[in-house]
């Protein structure tokens, strides 16, 4: 009978950690922390109790659960510190705060702060969001979590991927640190870069470090956009890229200072001296449009001031480079190059033939309100003029 008392008197001073003596029987189930109206209690099936560096701790064994508000921790075991309220958590570490489930091999609780941290093959699920990582640390008053360590954050069609990750489970923004990927599974393209944050309401991503955009992931042609800045909607699948932007789909290269995304229809917009080239064609004009599909660039259009220019092959006679210019201009692309161009105002061109074996150059200039001209590899094979056609043909013979 002594015994039992003995032990029931230890586990009362266990549940309550005041430090001093304890309460009252009736108050022996629960334990207030100081500011907090709240339970806060203490389980578990056999402890000791030593002096540890001049503070009491408890060594608990089988069953280690802890209740405050409407948090549950449990473990395998774990080390209290009735003084500090604060519990280190090992073997099989599981928390439920409202709708969150948190699992990992270790785990410590602060009473006093309401901050859990979970510890090695930590594993979150909260209302459709999975997250995995090496370590979690939660604070339940501003219900926010600090994740590091091969973080991997996912719900039913996105996966983020970060160094470490600052969540808000009340906003639902994730800010992101190095080696940042968003991948959306469904729609087959991903955004990366050094730093980003993501709205998993608005589903708006935003890298501010050295962003990558990829898009067609799996198609016969990947695409490729980079940036100093990018802000990208993962829902509606557009964006925005802003300085020093480069794009790449197959052979076409484009540059720009901005480009408008819509990855959505199959195009982008580039602004501030856009430049575009695939093999030896070059394009430029005040805006350039790129169409695309899976297998690389179909059209580029060129509505404002648009120009054409092509180099010439390398046996060529000509250093000179052919050109097409007009008030816009639409170029139609196959196998990732130029299969016809379409002039449509003050259309005019300069063409510098290859003459092949024939001991001659030759060049071409046209003007006319409209042209069409077909080619077959970077040959001219057809080139149709209409309104206010004229033309000069030029030729030496070398000898």
């Amino acid at each position: 009978m002594k015994r039992v008392l003995a032990i029931t008197s230890a586990i009362a001073a266990i549940l309550f950690a005041a430090g001093g003596t304890p309460p009252p029987a009736r108050a022996q189930q629960n334990a207030v922390s100081p500011g907090d109206s709240s339970l806060y209690r203490i389980r578990f099936n056999t402890f000791k109790s030593r002096i540890e560096d001049g503070l009491q701790v408890w060594h608990m064994e089988g069953d280690v659960r802890i209740d405050h508000q409407n948090s549950t921790v449990t473990s395998e075991r774990g080390r209290h510190y009735p003084e500090l309220k604060r519990t280190i958590l090992e073997g099989d570490v599981r928390g439920v705060d409202g709708s969150m489930r948190m699992f990992s091999d270790l785990g410590e609780y602060f009473g006093e702060t309401n901050v859990l941290i979970m510890i090695d093959n930590v594993r979150l699920i909260d209302e459709g969001l999975e997250v995995t990582c090496r370590r979690a640390e939660y604070d339940r008053d501003e219900g926010t979590l600090v994740l590091t360590g091969n973080v991997r954050l996912s719900d039913s069609t996105r996966v983020m991927y970060a160094d470490s990750i600052f969540y808000d489970r009340v906003t639902e923004v994730a800010d992101a640190w190095r080696d940042v990927v968003i991948i959306d599974t469904s729609e087959d393209f991903s955004i990366s870069g050094s730093h980003g944050r993501f709205n998993r309401l608005t589903g708006e991503a935003i890298m501010y470090e050295r962003p990558v955009l990829v898009f067609d992931d799996h198609a016969e042609e990947e695409g490729r956009v980079t940036s100093e800045w990018m802000s990208y909607d993962m829902e509606k699948n557009i964006g925005t890229a802003v300085e020093n932007v480069n794009m790449l789909k197959g052979r076409t290269r484009a540059k720009c200072d901005s480009a408008a995304i819509f990855n959505d229809k199959g195009y982008m917009e580039l602004f501030g001296s856009p430049t575009a080239s695939s093999g030896p064609s070059g394009m430029s004009g005040e805006r350039v449009i790129l169409y695309y599909n899976d297998k690389g660039v179909e059209r580029i259009v060129l509505p404002e001031k648009g120009r054409l220019a092509e180099s010439p092959r390398f046996d060529s006679q000509w250093i000179d480079d052919s050109w097409i210019e007009g008030d816009s201009i639409v170029i139609h692309m196959s196998n990732d190059e130029v299969d016809s161009v379409q002039i449509f105002g003050n259309a005019r061109a300069m063409y510098y033939p290859y003459e092949g074996t024939e001991n001659k150059v030759s060049n071409n200039y046209a003007r006319g309100d409209t042209m069409f001209f077909r080619f077959d590899g970077s040959e001219l094979i057809y080139v149709k003029i209409s309104g206010n056609a004229s033309g000069t043909y030029n030729y030496l013979n070398l000898g």
